[in-house]
């Protein structure tokens, strides 16, 4: 037999495409031994730096950030301040400014001469040679070339060369100099110490001294335009200039605390940020300045607008995020969000409570089912505890205080209830459209018949704490709480009678599916146990069962009388298939307090908790079959550059990857910043198909290479220190 070219090509390709065949079977054989999903993290806020002082703020887009502060510290806000992470510098002096020109090239600069540059939008930086030891508290630059920095004892630096080199100009003082601002590459200001204002029309070559009127010191300075200008300072101070510096006078603010930083996006909008959580601003170029509502004392040290809507300021400990203009913020690095409860009435819908550090009461809803969400104006500065919804529409909310909210809508508004009582009140639980129920402080009862509308109070019999209730009926309900009280009522709470538990332990939830079947748990803080009660004759006989765990349990769910979660500290996830007579242990990529978990059926349930974590399962939790190894599918412990498919290919196939967690951030899923691009043998990079900031789990993109010549390709995968390349083959 004579093999030709063609023969030995086509018995090749067959053969190519048969051993594809296996391994395609193989792999979807693994793929099913590998089990079930398990636990998956949709939300989670990381916790902002600690004890981080930032200084300076630039933002990119509304998505993500940078900001400079103290011992040398650079950090990265992304997603929109979900996540952060410290990008690596060369120093650990305290930086003052930062300054970019786009979103690639920047500078900062800081103490003891300190001037660093970066080139890839922050996540290198290279030290540049200030030839100067002194505190350097401002740079500037007009373009790729030229730039200016400002600091102590008088000193103004210039750079013709991207700060390659810096030439010492004089400025006549010896003064502390804190900010500089150019609008071109001759015109610019310079404030300082004692109402100092320098202004130049040259570049820097020469710089003269204008008259502030005022000897406050001056921190900040900004202008719109080549003359209208703002500089702030001391004692609330605001100057406006209209004619590039000759006269500056002052604006009225009613402010007296310290500004750090001024902000105008043109010659009417305005920001200024300072001691004491003041944040203000300006519609009108300054005639008129009004505070904005920050609730918090911190520092602000700096303040920067995308444009009249979105915002962030940045400070001691501190970064706050606005989508309007300032009149609502919330935190904008990770910020600090405690859920308590969830509730879903289908697949899609569902709603989650809390608290926010800084703004208080806090209401997400998702119609995806929980991929995504949305925050609702929940209104009020109380912490919320507890959701509950009779329908699609409506639902009530409740929280420290006797806060009890109530929507029609869906959330879309939230309003205030009267419930006539000023204790906090921990949990809610409605019967139907007009009848519920609501628990809390010493032993608070309140009812309701016509919807939240009126709230009357009930006789519980207890002075202590309520933290769970629960209805199985119109008329039969139980509550329980502190030191291991339990009590029922089978007419409608007019008469709460006290059960006997055979524990003083604290009990934080209950749940049953029958007028006879229920279960509570809690914690015995004095062995460090948890607990586990259950009733299979509505709560006359509660029985102990082990748990397995020494962990805190704040809530527990059942489908059925067999099924059924239990969540709490460190993470801890409890299952149960035979009616909590055992418990086994579910595992998730989550380590922090879990605080409520609800089920619409045996396979779909979410979990919430500290961090503003949400956790969702499509498989009741599990994440291993037949008694295999459990595989966390969503987050793998370390990266891999998968190899494309199919392969070789005809114009498209399919490239895959898994990014690992970062080092150090457990509990979470922030990723990392991923460039995947492919080359030909020759070297020459031929097309980049992701360049951006991705989170940890599995991800793919499809390469249409319709425009290349057949041949040998390498695609090639950078995610922080890992890299790795792959060929593929195309023939066409």
């Amino acid at each position: 037999m004579v093999i030709t070219a063609n023969n030995f090509y086509d018995r090749w390709l067959s053969a190519r495409c048969c051993r594809l065949l296996l391994l395609f079977c193989l792999l979807l054989i693994w793929g099913n031994a590998r089990g079930y999903p398990g636990w998956h993290t949709q939300r989670y806020i990381q916790p902002p730096p600690a004890g981080y002082v930032m200084q300076s703020i630039h933002v990119f887009n509304e998505n993500s950030a940078l900001a400079v502060g103290n011992n040398g510290k650079i950090i990265k806000i992304m997603d929109g301040g979900i996540s952060w992470t410290y990008l690596n510098n060369p120093t650990s002096q305290n930086l003052n400014s930062l300054y970019f020109l786009d979103d690639h090239t920047g500078w900062a600069a800081g103490l003891n001469g300190t001037i660093l540059k970066t080139t890839d939008g922050g996540n290198n930086w290279t030290p540049l040679n200030s030839g100067v030891s002194s505190w350097l508290r401002s740079v500037y630059f007009v373009d790729d070339n030229h730039g200016w920095v400002a600091g102590w004892n008088g000193i103004i630096l210039h750079t013709t060369d991207g700060g390659m080199n810096w030439i010492t100009q004089g400025t006549g003082t010896w003064g502390y100099l804190y900010s500089v601002h150019f609008v071109n590459h001759l015109i610019g200001w310079v404030v300082g110490a004692n109402g100092v204002i320098l202004h130049t029309t040259d570049g820097g070559t020469n710089w003269s001294l204008q008259s502030s009127g005022i000897n406050d010191w001056l921190f900040a300075i900004c202008f719109a335009d080549d003359t209208t200008g703002w500089a702030a300072g001391e004692n609330g101070r605001i100057l406006k200039t209209g004619d590039g510096g000759l006269h500056w006078n002052t604006q009225s603010n009613n402010n007296t605390e310290t500004l750090w930083s001024v902000y105008f996006l043109d010659r009417m909008n305005g920001w200024a940020a300072g001691n004491s959580g003041t944040l203000l601003r300006t519609r009108n170029g300054g005639e008129n300045w009004e505070s904005l509502l920050t609730k918090t004392s911190q520092v602000f040290n700096s303040v920067y607008f995308l444009d009249d809507l979105t915002g962030w300021a940045a400070g001691d400990q501190i970064i706050l995020k606005t989508r309007d203009g300032g009149d609502n913020w919330v935190s904008g690095a990770g910020g600090i969000e405690w859920l308590n409860a969830v509730y879903f009435i289908d697949p899609d819908r569902g709603w989650t409570v809390g608290t926010e550090l800084r703004s208080g009461g806090l209401i997400l809803h998702t119609v995806d089912g929980g991929d995504s969400w949305t925050s609702q104006v929940a209104g009020t500065s109380k912490r919320l505890r507890s959701v509950y919804f009779a329908d699609a529409l409506t639902g009530w909310a409740v929280g420290d205080s006797g806060t009890v909210l109530k929507t029609s809508n869906g959330g879309n508004t939230w309003l205030s209830q009267a419930s006539g009582s000023g204790s906090h009140l921990y949990s809610i639980y409605f019967a139907n459209i007009n009848t519920g129920w609501a628990a809390g402080h010493q032993g608070t009862i309140l009812t309701t018949t016509d919807g939240g509308n009126s709230w009357i109070p009930q006789v519980s019999g207890t002075s202590l704490d309520l933290l769970g209730i629960c209805f199985n009926s119109n008329t039969t309900g139980w509550a329980v709480g502190q030191s291991g009280t339990i009590l029922k009522t089978t007419d409608s709470g007019n008469n709460w009678i006290t059960l006997v538990t055979g524990t003083t332990r604290n009990l934080y939830a209950v749940h049953f599916i029958s007028s006879l079947t229920g279960w509570t748990v809690g914690y015995d803080i004095s062995n460090n146990n948890s607990v586990i009660l259950k009733t299979s004759d509505g709560g006359s006989n509660w029985v102990f069962k082990a748990s397995g765990t020494n962990r805190n349990l704040y809530s527990v769910h059942f489908v059925d009388d067999l099924t059924g979660w239990t969540v709490g500290a460190a993470g801890t996830i409890l299952v149960t298939q035979d009616g909590g007579n055992s418990w086994s242990s579910q595992s998730s990529s989550y380590t922090g307090q879990l605080s409520g978990v609800q089920f619409i059926d045996d396979h779909i349930g979410w979990i919430v908790g500290e961090n503003g974590t949400v956790l969702k399962t499509t498989s009741g939790g599990v994440t291993s079959i037949e008694g295999k190894p459990a595989v966390n599918l969503d987050i793998p412990t370390s990266p891999v550059l998968n190899q494309n498919y199919p392969n070789p290919f005809n114009a498209g196939t399919v490239i895959s990857w898994q990014l690992a967690r970062l080092a150090g951030a457990a509990g979470q899923a922030i990723g990392n910043w991923v460039y995947l691009s492919v080359y030909d043998l020759s070297g020459r990079e031929v097309e980049v198909l992701v360049n951006e900031h991705l989170k940890a789990g599995s991800h793919q993109i499809e390469f249409d290479a319709s425009g290349l010549a057949s041949g040998i390709y390498l695609y090639r995968l950078r995610s922080g220190d890992f890299v790795q390349s792959r060929k593929m083959l195309l023939l066409k």
